[in-house]
């Protein structure tokens, strides 16, 4: 019987709290907060953790229909646009596209 092939697990990364107050960075309430990950997807969420790319968004900014996750596409872009600007004080925009697949600034 031929064994199996070993996956290797990628590390995962306790998400960490947002830096700063507590309120939303959508629309400034304190109440119903969540953490998001600014960059999601496959993948994406893991490294938002690793880096520290997370914010305090109500639930409503957060998943709901005005939320990032539904249409509110400014909102999404511009927390991505803060934090790769300040990733990009310690690593190159190369590095950002690789560990993320774009670039957000412009």
């Amino acid at each position: 019987m031929i064994p199996k092939p070993t996956k290797r697990k990628k590390k995962k990364y306790k998400t960490p709290l947002p830096k700063g107050d507590r309120f939303c960075q959508g629309c400034g309430s304190t109440s119903q907060l969540e953490v998001h990950h600014v960059y999601y997807g496959v993948g994406n969420r893991n490294l938002s953790s690793k880096h520290e790319c997370v914010e305090w968004l109500c639930n409503e900014c957060h998943r709901g229909n005005n939320g990032v996750h539904g249409i509110n596409k400014d909102l999404d872009n511009k927390l991505k646009v803060k934090h790769q600007e300040t990733l990009e004080m310690s690593i190159s925009r190369q590095e950002f596209i690789k560990l993320f697949g774009r670039n957000y600034l412009g």
